[in-house]
Order: C-alpha cells, then sequence, then structure tokens
C-alpha cells in the first residue's frame, strides 16, 4: 500500500511539473559566470532549483539524523544485491532446466557466496557432456573438497548406484549413515547393494525398516511389491536366521497369510536335513489353512527330489480332491506330464471351467505339449495361438522389416 501511494504522489507530481512546464515555455538567460550565460527555459530553472531544495532538505536530516541516512544507504545496497542474487538464482534455475551448462555456469558465477548445492547441481548437470565414470571422478573430488557434507554425499551415491560400483555405493552408504543414521536412501541403497549380491536376509531387513518407518509412502509401496518374494528366499537360504521374525509390520495383509514365509523356510530346514515326508506334510496342512500358491511351488519343488516323486504326484492329487482350485489342478496336470502320464494330465486339464480368456500361460502350455506328444497338431497349433498372440507376432515381422 505505501508502494501504491507513492508511485500516485510521483505521478501527480510528475503530470504538475509537465502542465507548468507547457505553461513556462519562455526561455531565460541564466548568467553563470563573468560574462558567460546560459538560455534556458524556465520551467528547468524552476526544476533545478526544486532538486536542489530536495538535496538541501536531504542534506540537513543527514546531519541531524546521521545514523538513519547511513541505515537508508545500507538498506538500498542491500537491496539492489539481493535483486542482483535473486535473478542470478533465477537464471541458473532456469539454464538447469534447459540443461544449458555453459548458461549455468555463467549464472553461477555471478552468486555472490553460492551454497555447495548449487556446485553439485551444476556437477550433475555435466552428465549431458561427459561419461558415467568421469562423473563420478568429479564427485569424488568435490567430496574430498568437501568431506562429510550430505549435499555431495547423497547425490554421488545415487549416481554410484546408477553405475552399479557397489563397493563405492557401501562405503558412501556407511559414510551417510554416520551423519544421519537410518536414512531412507541409504537404506535403499543397502538394499539395492544386497539384491545384487542376493544377500536376502540383508535385503529383507532393509525393506522391513522401511516398511515400518515410511508406511504409506511411495518408497514403502515400491518396496511392498517384492518383499514377500524377497522373504521367502531369506528364508529357504537360511531359515534358522528368520525363526522369530514378525510379519505384524506388513501393510494390510492377511493374518492367515503370515505364516507362509515362515512355513517355507521350515520346508527348507527339513529338506536340509532330508525329512522330506515331513516336509509334504507341513505343506499339505499349510495349504489347506492359507490356499498360497506358493506352497504348490514348493511341493512341485521337492517332486524332484529322489525317491519321493510319487508320493509327491500322490499327495497333490489327494489334495485336488479336497480343493478345486485353478493353480492346484495346473500343478497336479504338470506334475502327471512329467510322469509321462500324459492321458491323465489330459483328464486333469480338461476339468477347468475358467473362461479360455482367463486361462493363464500354464494351462495352454501344458495343452500345446499333451497334444504335440498325441500327436493331435490341430489341437496343439489351437493352444500355441494362447501363447504366442497374433499383435506379437505383427511385432516382430515389423521389426525383421
Amino acid at each position: 500500500m505505501r508502494r501504491l501511494t507513492t508511485l500516485a504522489l510521483v505521478l501527480i507530481v510528475l503530470a504538475v511539473l509537465g502542465y507548468f512546464s507547457w505553461l513556462n515555455r519562455q526561455t531565460v538567460s541564466v548568467s553563470v559566470y563573468g560574462t558567460f550565460t546560459v538560455q534556458l527555459q524556465l520551467w528547468m530553472v524552476m526544476a533545478v532549483f526544486f532538486v536542489a531544495g530536495v538535496l538541501l532538505a536531504e542534506s540537513r536530516n543527514l546531519t541531524k539524523y546521521p545514523t538513519r541516512f547511513v541505515r537508508m544507504l545500507q538498506q538500498g545496497w542491500q537491496g539492489w544485491r539481493l535483486h542482483r542474487r535473486l535473478s542470478a538464482l533465477e537464471a541458473f534455475e532456469e539454464a538447469c532446466l534447459r540443461c544449458a551448462l555453459d548458461d549455468a555456469r555463467r549464472a553461477l558465477g555471478r552468486i555472490s557466496g553460492p551454497p555447495l548445492s548449487l556446485h553439485v547441481r551444476l556437477l550433475e548437470l555435466k552428465r549431458f557432456r561427459i561419461t558415467r565414470e568421469q562423473l563420478l571422478e568429479e564427485f569424488d573430488q568435490m567430496r574430498q573438497a568437501h568431506p562429510e557434507r550430505l549435499e555431495v554425499l547423497l547425490p554421488n551415491l545415487r549416481w554410484a548406484l546408477e553405475a552399479s560400483r557397489w563397493l563405492l555405493a557401501e562405503s558412501l552408504c556407511n559414510e551417510i549413515n554416520r551423519l544421519a543414521p537410518g536414512h531412507p536412501d541409504v537404506r535403499e541403497g543397502l538394499r539395492s547393494i544386497a539384491l545384487d549380491r542376493q544377500e536376502w536376509r540383508i535385503v529383507v531387513e532393509q525393506e522391513r525398516a522401511l516398511l515400518q518407518d515410511y508406511s504409506g509412502s511411495t518408497i514403502a509401496e515400491a518396496v511392498a511389491e517384492d518383499h514377500e518374494a524377497h522373504l521367502i528366499r531369506a528364508l529357504q537360504e537360511n531359515p534358522e536366521d528368520l525363526r522369530d521374525w514378525r510379519l505384524n509390520y506388513l501393510p494390510r495383509r492377511d493374518r492367515v497369510l503370515q505364516e507362509v514365509p515362515s512355513l517355507l523356510g521350515e520346508v527348507s530346514r527339513l529338506r536340509a536335513v532330508g525329512q522330506l515326508f515331513r516336509a509334504m506334510a507341513l505343506l499339505q496342512r499349510g495349504y489347506n489353512r492359507t490356499a498360497a500358491p506358493e506352497l504348490l511351488d514348493a511341493l512341485e519343488s521337492l517332486y524332484h527330489e529322489p525317491g519321493v516323486s510319487e508320493k509327491v504326484l500322490e499327495l497333490v492329487g489327494s489334495m485336488r480332491q479336497e480343493h478345486h482350485s485353478l493353480p492346484l489342478t495346473l500343478t497336479h496336470a504338470k506334475l502327471l506330464y512329467l510322469s509321462g502320464r500324459h492321458e491323465d494330465a489330459d483328464s486333469a486339464l480338461a476339468v477347468v471351467t475358467v473362461p479360455e480368456s482367463q486361462r493363464p500361460k500354464l494351462y495352454h502350455t501344458l495343452r500345446y505339449l499333451i497334444a504335440m506328444r498325441q500327436g493331435r497338431s490341430d489341437e496343439a497349433m489351437l493352444a500355441a495361438g494362447h501363447l504366442v498372440s497374433e499383435a506379437s507376432l505383427t511385432r516382430a515381422s515389423q521389426a525383421l522389416n
């Protein structure tokens, strides 16, 4: 409001001066020194005296209130510097958005005392000019010049993971963890490193921490998609390590299904000590309670153990009599086919009532293999049509051309 009032007063004064100058267009002679005179219009003479009066009044204020005058000058200087800095920052941001490295470098040079984060951003912008290895080398130099600075360490970690430089990434994770314990980028980094090394216990530990600390976030959603599969791998690898693992941190998970990972871990332990029949019985009881497809995969895996194939096939057949589920029917048909009982496998598939469009790939694969074994080429080609879509054939043809 104060600025608007000042602007209005300035406009009024200018309008009055303009009107006054139009009325007083005559010329007067002003003696400057000796015989030297200057011809000026009357309004100019009055404007000069008006400005001189203002300056004289300000000089009076300067002598009477010097501190206030100096403070006003300082504020004006600081305001100019701030405006200049903001203009340079805007130019830097705009150059970064355009990926214009040279313009960004020039804009950064006009910023007095720029924060380290801007230098890091400029370095990341170099990725369009230099290789990934060169970028990591420059990050290493910046890290040495500015040790223990998260502004440098966090983007350095991101690019190390991007380049699959696992040892460097692990070192950066440890350094960041000292400065900011439990940082989510560190947990994601350690998870990626462990995934590459197939260290499943470390994977699920980092995932559990992310799910607990950042429940409902984008990070948690991304981790939750694969966490159950990783948990099963960890239990199969070393069930003793996760014997007391609690699954109450998992979001919206069926309470009954919580026992599946630990059950699979126990099955792995029994297989390791040769107690295959106990493992079969455990899987049967677990499936009766949960109907989890993962347990059928474990039974199929047991089928390939020496000396128990027929027992597993018999067990799955009896389970199919109790549970008329599509996954169980397909598992039974697959084991029948593997055992060479092609007609029985075909009969098992014949009772599937799910609509054709909803039948999984395994169903059509078995129908194709059985038809080929029995010399029914027409049925085999019909089943193959569900395995390879016309659209994919069109894309393949276009790729060849």
